[in-house]
């Protein structure tokens, strides 16, 4: 192509006009040059205008030609020019019709040779760059689309899967189990609508279709569709779906023992990619959470599990609701063998004939769409207090293998976080979150703190490792800036401000929003998400605000180097409601954490480098909390 000194701001004046145009024959135009002896020195006269000449273009004694040999053709951005006369001389503005200018062609419609995008139509130009032809339509293929920075048609989805991301074509979703509540004042949350949201980030529509299978575990799927949707581009749509209860209850109750094998996981299948998230419930009331869902292409065989411990029984002060912690293993092929190591004692159910004390593995074989549930409960006759303190309702540090990709949840079904110094333990809330592999784990990481609350906002930060002598430095003051974790070992601590976390080897780290009782303002309740490392940080974000929740903000981890852009508009220079929090520098740059409310359904954040998005929502008892997006790359391979 052309040189680039030739783009932007010249204004090019055609031959012609140097011959006629109004200007002064015995001396430069009034706002231009005739020759170089009218420019500065290291310039050249070209289309009436003073411009800094090629290296080799600018004479060295009066005399010599500016350009050579004579006819000699050059493209400077869209603009041809000739040389004439041992002048540059502007011919035509290719841009002027329409065209560009190529390099030993002039102007032409295309780049001689080459594939480009007409929309969804791939197209071939002509070898003279004259013409071109259509060689494929897109559309005509399902999930396919014209990649413009190849121009052809490729297959969507396996793009996405190639590059191991959140966005997919292919998710599974799970009604995790949820606060059982027994009275008026505290209503049955797992009833509740269980939903899914998903975005379509294309530029033209696609199809989602939600399936569920009606037989039994160990038997052949029987597969029915639960929900059918068109998704128009860049719109979201809220998919609401019937109860599957993955711990042995009746659909729409929880009674069941907990621990249990079912089918009643849910496959998400798009014809593009797209992006989605479970809310649990969907609904804005006392216990809810949500959870991103990651495809079925960035799963993986191998998982540490990050929790927080529940109460491991039922409270008899709130009619017998109960507050266990779960953790679900989903199947995604036929005769998987998965072996779980539980930091847990576990209640007995399905394939677990009896209680079983924490460390004992427990092995099971599954299938897609099949889900184990495993429920942490207290030994017959220990104090709920005693149990809990002894860490034994807690999954944190489980190991998961298997012998095929799974997908794996961990939460607890409604429970209180509490930092220190909070005086007013209330209220519980429902937390989830899907886990990432141990593949994914990473070494860097920017805590960025919640949305601010209250006067006194401590947010919960836990720090998983899963390779043995792991040492771990952050920004936080001692004893929390440095210590060393063992193998499935981790660390809570407890922040009121962003800080950042550095370890010799990868790291799993997870964030719990304050119960609103300790925060001094009563809004939101606890919530748990996971947050990425930098490396699995992205420049483009497509991601929802749900029209639930009454307070909604996106925190946005950046390098101070990094330009943003939110829905178009710069960031912060064009948001002024964001807050902003300067961390120093880290990990060789200088980094900030940006807070800004948002408007609920879809958005875009383009970045000119890699950052990290969190969305959290709040409401008058309830709350949610998940990553905009992530890479998932196998980036620890240790």
């Amino acid at each position: 192509m052309g040189e680039a000194y030739g783009s932007g701001n010249r204004r090019w004046v055609p031959f012609l006009l140097l011959l006629f145009g109004g200007c002064d024959c015995d001396g430069p135009a009034d706002d231009g040059c005739r020759s170089r002896a009218d420019c500065p020195a290291g310039q050249v006269c070209e289309g009436g205008r003073c411009v800094v000449a090629d290296a080799g273009d600018v004479p060295g004694e009066d005399g010599i030609p500016e350009c050579s040999p004579e006819g000699r053709q050059q493209c400077v951005g869209d603009v041809l020019r000739e040389c004439r006369g041992g002048v540059w001389t502007g011919m035509e503005n290719c841009g002027d019709t329409g065209r560009t200018c190529f390099e030993g062609f002039g102007c032409v419609e295309c780049i001689p040779d080459r594939h480009y995008c007409d929309g969804q139509r791939s197209m071939r130009c002509a070898a003279d760059g004259r013409s071109a032809a259509l060689e494929q339509d897109c559309a005509e293929t399902e999930g396919s689309a014209c990649d413009a920075t190849i121009g052809l048609c490729v297959n969507l989805c396996a793009e996405a899967a190639g590059r191991r991301s959140n966005v997919g074509c292919e998710y599974w979703a799970v009604d995790l189990d949820n606060w059982w509540g027994r009275d008026a004042a505290n209503p049955d949350a797992s009833a509740e609508q269980f939903a899914l949201v998903v975005t379509n980030p294309q530029p033209f529509p696609i199809d989602v279709t939600v399936e569920i299978n009606t037989a039994p575990p160990g038997e052949a799927p029987v597969l029915e569709a639960a929900a059918v949707h068109s998704v128009g581009p860049l719109e979201l749509v809220r998919i609401d779906l019937p109860p599957r209860e993955v711990d042995g209850s009746v659909e729409g109750l929880n009674e069941g023992a907990g621990t249990a094998l079912t089918a009643h996981a849910y496959r998400v299948r798009s014809t593009a990619p797209i992006v989605a998230y479970q809310f649990n419930p969907v609904y804005q009331m006392h216990t809810n959470d949500a959870s991103v869902l990651l495809p079925t292409h960035a799963l993986d065989t191998e998982y540490r599990v990050l929790g927080y411990p529940g109460i491991g029984g039922t409270l008899a002060l709130l009619g017998n609701s109960s507050n266990y912690g779960y953790l679900a293993v989903v199947g995604t092929e036929p005769g998987t063998t998965v072996t779980i190591v539980p930091a847990a004692d576990v209640g007995a159910g399905g394939p677990v004939a009896e209680w079983t004390p924490a460390g004992t593995p427990i092995e099971a074989v599954l299938g897609p769409f099949d889900v184990l549930n495993l429920e942490a409960k207290c030994p017959p006759e220990m104090p709920y207090l005693q149990c809990m303190t002894e860490g034994r309702t807690d999954f944190t540090g489980s190991r998961i293998t298997a012998s095929a990709p799974v997908a794996v949840f961990a939460g607890v079904e409604c429970i209180t976080v509490n930092p220190p110094g909070c005086s007013d333990g209330c209220c519980c809330d429902h937390l989830e979150e899907q886990l990432f592999p141990v593949r994914a784990w990473g070494t860097e990481f920017i805590a960025a703190h919640s949305p601010h609350r209250g006067s006194y906002d401590l947010d919960v930060w836990r720090i998983l490792a899963d390779h043995p002598e792991t040492a771990v430095r952050t920004s936080l003051p001692p004893p929390d800036d440095t210590f060393v974790l063992g193998e499935g070992e981790f660390r809570e601590l407890y922040a009121a401000a962003s800080f950042t976390v550095q370890a010799d080897h990868g790291i799993l780290v997870g964030q719990f929003l304050a119960s609103q009782g300790c925060v001094g303002e009563r809004t939101g309740d606890p919530s748990f998400t996971l947050f990425p490392p930098l490396r699995q940080f992205r420049t483009l974000y497509t991601f929802l605000v749900p029209d639930t929740f009454d307070r909604d903000y996106v925190s946005l981890v950046r390098p101070l180097s990094a330009a943003a852009t939110l829905d178009g508009a710069a960031v912060p220079d064009d948001v002024p409601s964001c807050t902003r929090e300067s961390l120093g520098s880290f990990a060789g740059a200088d980094w900030e954490v940006l807070t800004c409310p948002l408007a609920d359904g879809v958005h875009e954040l383009v970045s000119t480098e890699p950052v990290g998005l969190m969305v959290v929502g709040y409401g008058p008892a309830g709350s949610y909390a998940y990553t905009g997006g992530t890479d998932l790359a196998q980036i620890n391979l240790e």
